[in-house]
C-alpha cells in the first residue's frame, strides 16, 4: 500500500432495515459523515451502520474491524464487509468504533467512532423506577403493618385468654367459698330441726303453737334446700344442672307455702286468701324449681301490697296447661314461665 493517509467514513444507518435520514428530533439530525450523536428509542434497538474507507484504489487491500464500546468485549473482524448489525441492543450510552488495517491485519491504517444512545423503555425510565420503588415501599409498609396487627391481635387473644383463666380461678374460689359457707349453714340448721321436730310431737304444745312450729319446720327445710342449691352452684356454672322431674302433689306444696306467707301477711295487716287448694293434684314437675317460682311470686305480692289482700289459687283440668294465679287488690299475675315447668298430663311424664 502506498504511504499515504486513509480515513474511515460512516455512511448510513438503517433501523429495522429502513434507511434513516437526518431530521430535527429524529435519530440523527445531521448526515452520518458529520458524526452526529445517534439517538434511538427503545423500540429502535435493532439497527445497522455502514462505513467505508476513503481510498477506493486500495479497496481490495483494506480490512475492517468494528466494536461497540460498552457492549462488545472485543473487536469484530468484518473482513471486506462494510456494515455492522446489532439486534436488541440494551438501553445505554455506547460508542461505535471502526478501524481499518492492511491485509496482514497488523498495521492500523485508520480509526473513527460515533456516539450511540439507546433510550430506556417507559417502564425502565426514572419516573417508572420511582413509581416501582414507591409501590414496593407501600407493599412493604402494608406487610409490616399487617404483621404488627397480627402480632397485636395475638397478644390481645393471649391477654383475653389470661383474663378468662383468671376469671375462672376467681369463680372457682367463689364456688369453694359458697360450698364452705353452705356446709357451715347446714350444721346449725340440722341441729335446730331436731328440737323443733320434738316440740311438734310433744302433747303439751297447743294447736296454735304446733301450727307455728310447723311453719318453722317448713322454713328450716326450705333453708336446707337453699343450702343444697349453693352446693349445686358448681353444677350450674358447668351447665350440668338439670330438672329433677318426679310426681308431686302440687296442691300440698302450695298449701305449705300459703301457710308460711299467711303469718307474714297477717303481720303486715294484709288479708291472705287461697282458693283451689282443698283437694290433691299430682303432676310431673321439679318440685324445687316450682317451689322457687311460687315462693318468689308470693314474696313479691306481699312485699308490694301496702294494704288490701293477697290471693293465691290454681285452676285447670287434666290434660291441659293451667295457670297459677296470684293477685292483690289492684294487680294480678299469671305465671307464664310455669308452663315450661309443670303440666297436667293424665299421668304421663313431661318432656
Amino acid at each position: 500500500m502506498p504511504d499515504r493517509e486513509i480515513s474511515v467514513c460512516f455512511e448510513n444507518i438503517k433501523v429495522h432495515n429502513r434507511l434513516v435520514r437526518p431530521s430535527v428530533g429524529g435519530c440523527i439530525e445531521k448526515a452520518l459523515p458529520c458524526l452526529p450523536e445517534i439517538r434511538l428509542e427503545h423500540s429502535q434497538n435493532s439497527f445497522s451502520i455502514s462505513f467505508s474507507a476513503l481510498e477506493y484504489g486500495e479497496y481490495e487491500r483494506v480490512h475492517y474491524f468494528y466494536r461497540m464500546d460498552g457492549f462488545d468485549s472485543y473487536w469484530i473482524d468484518a473482513g471486506n464487509n462494510r456494515e455492522a448489525y446489532y439486534a436488541n441492543l440494551p438501553s445505554g450510552k455506547y460508542r461505535f468504533k471502526v478501524r481499518i488495517t492492511d491485509n496482514d491485519r497488523n498495521t492500523v491504517l485508520a480509526e473513527n467512532s460515533i456516539p450511540v444512545v439507546v433510550k430506556s423503555s417507559l417502564w425502565l425510565s426514572w419516573w417508572a423506577l420511582g413509581l416501582y420503588a414507591g409501590f414496593f415501599g407501600f407493599v412493604l409498609w402494608g406487610l409490616l403493618r399487617m404483621r404488627r396487627q397480627i402480632s397485636d391481635e395475638k397478644r390481645a387473644r393471649e391477654r383475653e385468654m389470661m383474663e378468662k383463666i383468671q376469671e375462672k380461678k376467681v369463680n372457682e374460689m367463689n364456688m369453694n367459698f359458697f360450698a364452705n359457707i353452705s356446709h357451715e349453714f347446714r350444721t346449725p340448721l340440722t341441729m335446730i330441726s331436731g328440737p323443733v321436730t320434738q316440740l311438734r310431737q310433744s302433747e303439751s304444745v297447743s294447736e296454735e303453737d304446733r301450727r307455728m312450729l310447723n311453719i318453722v319446720q317448713r322454713n328450716i327445710r326450705r333453708m336446707l334446700r337453699l343450702v343444697n342449691q349453693l352446693l349445686d352452684f358448681n353444677k350450674m356454672e358447668n351447665d350440668t344442672l338439670r330438672l329433677q322431674v318426679r310426681k308431686v302433689d302440687i296442691i300440698s306444696q302450695l298449701r305449705d307455702l300459703a301457710d308460711i306467707f299467711r303469718v307474714t301477711a297477717e303481720e303486715k295487716g294484709i288479708a291472705f286468701k287461697a282458693y283451689g287448694l282443698e283437694d290433691s293434684l299430682e303432676v310431673w314437675t321439679d318440685d324445687d324449681k316450682l317451689d322457687k317460682i311460687c315462693f318468689n311470686l308470693l314474696s313479691n305480692a306481699i312485699k308490694f301490697t301496702k294494704k288490701g289482700y293477697v290471693r293465691i289459687g290454681i285452676t285447670g283440668k287434666p290434660g291441659e296447661n293451667f295457670p297459677l294465679t296470684c293477685s292483690q287488690r289492684r294487680t294480678r299475675w299469671r305465671i307464664s314461665p310455669l308452663k315450661r315447668v309443670i303440666r297436667i298430663r293424665g299421668g304421663s311424664r313431661l318432656r
